[in-house]
């Protein structure tokens, strides 16, 4: 650690190599899914399991990451996946959801009304959506007040269907995906 309470295990790691158990669930946008219909990106929430004795060959050994000494750095050793699921699935199981306190869009961006999309003028503004979470508590989620920064690429689920962001207003329920 170097003093600022976060080792950086969740953010310099190397990559979290894992084996899908046959009988695991993979969830995206609420629905079964398989790993090849999730995007690369996506925010997933996990349930893994310990490797067991025998098994050791099904996931590579780690190799170095981002040091010069070849040293490894934190490896979780909780490698196979019983669940996956993206943030909308996660919170929906949950029944968990946000109520959207209010909203922060640039000034740039625009509305293009034929297209249903938000448009904007500089790809490096972003807004903030002010939440707090209603419903039950996801124990191993985010929850209380919140706020996310969004951009064009946000999305938003309202009564089960995606929506666009100017669909949105405060006091409405969603379902967001963090990424």
């Amino acid at each position: 650690m170097d003093g600022d309470g976060d080792d950086g295990r969740y953010h310099t790691a190397p990559i979290h190599q894992f084996a899908m158990l046959p009988y695991g669930m993979i969830w995206y946008n609420g629905a079964p899914a398989e790993l090849r219909d999730i995007p690369i990106g996506t925010h997933l929430h996990g349930y893994f399991y310990v490797l067991s004795v025998g098994e050791e060959e099904t996931i590579p050994p780690p190799r170095p990451y981002g040091s010069a000494t070849g040293k490894l750095r934190y490896v979780p050793k909780y490698n196979h996946a019983i669940s996956l699921e993206d943030d909308f699935s996660f919170y929906q199981r949950c029944g968990q959801a946000w109520k959207i306190v209010s909203i922060d869009a640039p000034s740039c961006w625009t509305i293009d009304e034929a297209l249903g999309i938000v448009a904007p003028g500089d790809v490096t503004q972003r807004g903030k959506l002010h939440v707090v979470s209603t419903g039950q508590v996801a124990e191993d989620g985010i929850n209380g007040k919140y706020t996310f920064e969004i951009d064009q690429s946000t999305r938003v689920w309202k009564e089960r269907k995606p929506v666009e962001l100017q669909d949105i207003i405060p006091e409405q329920i969603v379902q967001l995906n963090f990424t």
